[in-house]
Order: C-alpha cells, then sequence, then structure tokens
C-alpha cells in the first residue's frame, strides 16, 4: 500500500477541512510544532482504514472538536498492488463508507457501509474487531510496518499477522538459496545461545545479554516518558482547543462591543429625541394658547359684527318713527315748562337732594370698596395657592436623589468601563469542566480556588484561573494548563476600579441600574420645569408686591 492523499474535516482539533498531499513514492516528512495536529492525521489514517464506520463509543466521541457539534469525516486515497484506491468515511450521525477505484482516470463506486468496511481489510489482511474501535493487532502486516508514537516496541503480534509472516518466512525457506539461508541463521543462533538453548555467559556472552540488561532500564525509562508524552499530548490538544475557545470569545467580545456601541448611539439619539420632543410639546403648547386668544378674538368680532347689525337695525325703526317724535316734542316742551315749574320746587328741595347725595357717594365708596376687597381676597387665595404649590414641588425637587446629565454620563462611562473589564475577565480566564465517569479525588494546586475537591460519578465540576490552572487527580494524572498571555490581576484591578468608581458615582442615589438613574434624571427635569412654572404663575399674581404686601393691603381695607 502506498498513500497518496488524506484529508479530514470535523477531525479533532480540525474543524475545517485539511488535508496532506499528494504524497510521493519515497520517503514523506510531515512536520509542525508540537499541537499542530500530526499524530491526529495518523490517527485518522488508521481510523479511517481500520475501524468500521459504525462504531460508536467515547473514543470516536473524542474525535468531535471541542465545544463543536461536527460529524468526524476522512478521505483516504492509495495505491495497492497497482491499483488506485478513494475511502470516504463519516462516524457519529449519519455514518456511512464507501470504497470508490480509479478507472479510466475517473474514481468510480466499488462498495458502500460494511462491504466497503471489509473489502478494506482485506486488501490489507487486516481483522475485524468483536465490537469497539481497532488496535494495532487488528492492522495485519500493517502492526509491524507502522509504529505509532511511544509504540516502536511490538509486544504481541495478532495471530493472523504472524501466520502471514511465517508463511512469507517459509517460502524463502523453501524456494532457491533457502539452504544457505538455514546455513546462516544457525551460526547466528551458536554464536548467541548454547546447544541447550540457553543465552550464552561469561567473556564470550553476546551482545545480546547487555542489551537485554540494558531494555529492562530502558522500558521502565520508557514507560515513564510514555506516560509523560501522553500527559504532553492531552495538554497540546487541550491548548488548542483552549485557543479556539479563546478566539470565539475574542470574537464574541468584538460582536458585544459593537453591541455596545450600536446601543450608545441609540441612547444618544433618544436622548437627542426626547429633547427635541419637549420643545415641540412647549411649541404645541404655545400654538396652541395663541389658537385659543385667536378664537377668543374671532368670537369677539363675530358678536360685535351682530351688535352692529343689531344698531343698525334699531336705527332705521328710529328713523321710521321720526314724524311721531315730532309731535312728542311739542308735547315735550309743553312738558319742560312745566318742569320749569317743578325745578322752582325742586330748588327748594336742593339742600334735602344734597344730603342724600352726599349719602349715595358714600354708600357707592363702600360698594366700591367691597367689590376691591372680594378682589383682593380672591388674589391672596391665588397667591398662596401658588406659593403652597411652589413650595411643595420645591421640597420635591429638594428631596428627589436624581444625577444631573453631567453626572449621568460619568456614570454610563464607569458601567462600559466596569463592564468591559468584566468582559475581558472572563475572556483571559482558563476554565477546565470535568465530568467524571467514577468518582475522583482532585488536589487543585493552582486556579482561582484551590484545595481538594472530592467529584462524584457524573458531578460536572469547572475549575477556573489565569494564567494557569494546575491540579492533580489521585492515582491518574496531573493537568497543567496555561492560557492567555493578558494578566488576569491587571484586568481585576481594571474591574475593581471601575466598579469602585461606579459604587462612587452612585453612592448616594440607592441603585446602579442606569434605566433607573435615567428614568429619576427624567423626573427631576419634569419637577424642575413644574417648578419654574409655578414660581412664573406666583411672580404673575403677585407682580411687583410682595404676599406680606399684598395681606398688608387687604387688612388695611
Amino acid at each position: 500500500m502506498i498513500l497518496r492523499n488524506i484529508r479530514v474535516q470535523g477531525w479533532r482539533c480540525f474543524a475545517d477541512p485539511i488535508g496532506v498531499g499528494p504524497l510521493g513514492e519515497g520517503l514523506n516528512v510531515v512536520h509542525g510544532p508540537n499541537g499542530s495536529g500530526k499524530s491526529t492525521l495518523l490517527w485518522a489514517l488508521a481510523r479511517g482504514l481500520f475501524d468500521s464506520y459504525k462504531v460508536s463509543g467515547a473514543d470516536i466521541e473524542s474525535l468531535r472538536p471541542w465545544g463543536r457539534q461536527l460529524l468526524p469525516r476522512v478521505e483516504i486515497e492509495f495505491s495497492h498492488d497497482g491499483i488506485e484506491y478513494r475511502l470516504q468515511k463519516q462516524f457519529l450521525g449519519s455514518q456511512q463508507a464507501k470504497l470508490d477505484r480509479l478507472e479510466n482516470g475517473a474514481f468510480v463506486a466499488l462498495a458502500e457501509a460494511t462491504q466497503a468496511d471489509d473489502q478494506i481489510r482485506q486488501l490489507l489482511a487486516a481483522e475485524s474487531p468483536k465490537r469497539g474501535v481497532t488496535n494495532p493487532g487488528h492492522w495485519g502486516f500493517a502492526q509491524v510496518l507502522w509504529a505509532t508514537q511511544g509504540a516502536l516496541h511490538i509486544e504481541n503480534l495478532s495471530d493472523g499477522t504472524r501466520n502471514s509472516i511465517h508463511d512469507s518466512l517459509g517460502a524463502q525457506i523453501a524456494g532457491p538459496g533457502g539452504e544457505e539461508i538455514g546455513r546462516r541463521v544457525e551460526k547466528l543462533y551458536s554464536s548467541i545461545f548454547t546447544p541447550t538453548g540457553k543465552l550464552k555467559g561469561g567473556a564470550n556472552a553476546p551482545r545480546l545479554t547487555n542489551l537485554q540488561q540494558e531494555l529492562g532500564s530502558g522500558r521502565e525509562r520508557r514507560a515513564t516518558l510514555a506516560g509523560r508524552l501522553t500527559d504532553f499530548d492531552n495538554a497540546s490538544r487541550r491548548i488548542e482547543d483552549l485557543r479556539n475557545e479563546q478566539a470565539q470569545a475574542e470574537q464574541k467580545a468584538i460582536a458585544l462591543e459593537e453591541d455596545v456601541q450600536k446601543a450608545a448611539q441609540l441612547a444618544k439619539q433618544f436622548d437627542s429625541l426626547s429633547a427635541e420632543c419637549k420643545i415641540l410639546a412647549e411649541k404645541e403648547k404655545n400654538a396652541r394658547n395663541t389658537y385659543d386668544q385667536l378664537k377668543a378674538q374671532f368670537q369677539q368680532i363675530k358678536n360685535l359684527t351682530e351688535r352692529q347689525r343689531l344698531k343698525q337695525a334699531t336705527l332705521q325703526e328710529l328713523k321710521a318713527k321720526a314724524p311721531p317724535l315730532e309731535e312728542q316734542w311739542l308735547k315735550c316742551q309743553k312738558e319742560v315748562e312745566d318742569a320749569k315749574g317743578a325745578l322752582k320746587l325742586l330748588r327748594e328741595q336742593r339742600a334735602v337732594v344734597e344730603r342724600n347725595e352726599a349719602a349715595a357717594t358714600r354708600a357707592k365708596k363702600f360698594t366700591d370698596a367691597m367689590i376691591d376687597l372680594q378682589r383682593a381676597q380672591r388674589q391672596v387665595a391665588q397667591v398662596e395657592e401658588a406659593s403652597e404649590q411652589g413650595a411643595s414641588l420645591g421640597k420635591q425637587v429638594a428631596e428627589f436623589v436624581a444625577p444631573d446629565s453631567a453626572t449621568l454620563a460619568k456614570i454610563r462611562k464607569a458601567a462600559r468601563r466596569r463592564d468591559d473589564a468584566r468582559l475581558r475577565l472572563e475572556a483571559a480566564l482558563i476554565k477546565v469542566t470535568i465530568t467524571p465517569i467514577t468518582r475522583l479525588e482532585i488536589d487543585i494546586q493552582q486556579a482561582e480556588q484551590t484545595g481538594n475537591q472530592a467529584l462524584a460519578d457524573g458531578e460536572v465540576f469547572t475549575m477556573e484561573g489565569a494564567p494557569e490552572v494546575a491540579f492533580e487527580i489521585a492515582d491518574v494524572a496531573k493537568v497543567h494548563a496555561s492560557g492567555p498571555t493578558e494578566s488576569a490581576d491587571k484586568l481585576r484591578k481594571e474591574l475593581h476600579q471601575a466598579a469602585s468608581e461606579l459604587d462612587d458615582l452612585t453612592a448616594g442615589f440607592g441603585t446602579q441600574d442606569l434605566a433607573q438613574l435615567e428614568t429619576r434624571s427624567e423626573q427631576a427635569r419634569a419637577l424642575a420645569s413644574d417648578l419654574r412654572e409655578a414660581e412664573t404663575r406666583l411672580e404673575t399674581l403677585l407682580g411687583e408686591t410682595t404676599l406680606a404686601e399684598l395681606n398688608g393691603e387687604f387688612s388695611n381695607s
């Protein structure tokens, strides 16, 4: 088998499609830093060739990129016995498998589903596991030819692989030159082992004896290093997942910042429209007053026009009555003569009339004084009412606690700084979530909260910290994760400063809710406007006279 291309999508650290190839028939080198996905690609090759497309379980579920609901896909192009093949598999949801063969320059379907899995195993002399995923023991000759990271030594060969090797060696021994191979093997065997099959020792001990001793210590060291390498690989993959999570958080923060800016613009537009609305309302009020005045004037003109019409009608009637009035004039002349006689009599009674006239004048003055007194009483009542209303509104204005426009602007700015610092702090913290499948004891060494933590089966536990999180699972592993370079302490300080400033600005208002503070500010402006109207009304009623002077005039009256 000669590998040509491999492409994966939705596979561990590769959420988007990525591929390696075309590969040559000679030596090919895939290089990259730790955690970049080299081992992931090689395991995708093994899973694609040897695992059934219907396999399930935790090993297959772990293929999904962290935090994403994607379906792992792999596509492998390879050559076997001079024939080009293409294998496509999709695991978990909508599982499928398809094997194509290159015919006349194009890939044509050869087998699907279970038949595709069986044909691949026949081509590579591989075995099917009874259940679950395959291991190197199921890989056929690939068990000998392929070596995964940290597993260069082959502990046990599968029966099928061993039989294939025996058949191959038997064919070579039975063929031409088989006797020479036997002599060489016997010579090499006698240089290492005694005729009874024991390993030679002493001065003639073969190098194999020393190598076996070195092998024992090497195996122990390899086991230790293999465990550390596994921890390192897991940490590398976790770091890559955290980088992806950080990128998502940064994108979300950018989107939230845009939303905040849009909200600030809308708030500014709202304030502008509110001010404009007040101006228009005042203009409407003035226009309504002007309309009422013009309507009263129009009614007055209409009434005067009607009176003029009535006067003209009366004038016409008087002109029609003029002749009879002339006779009445003559009659009046006679009455004048009679009146002269009566005048003489009246002159005699003049003294009495003058006394009566003086009494009438005094009565008229008294009546006028009573009218002025009633008017003054009404004015005093109106002034007292306006004064009480102004005092009540002044007391409400003094007692109503609300920020002015400048303070409200500072509160908005401090709230934005606090929310921005909180978002940046949340983005800077490393979060590790553990859901054990059995009871665990965790020793948290570096995090926001340290100490021992016991977890029950299925209990979800999340720890966070910055810039590092380190913990140890008893008898299982030590885990260390590092994250963003931005200082969480600096962000906490910024958050504390912003929150402290916001506390100082809102200390006297009993709340930090921006909507409530804006509502209070609006209510305070409305109360101030009502107070100004009450003061204007009071000034109009008093004119240049004070309430004390008006009361004095009322007392004098």
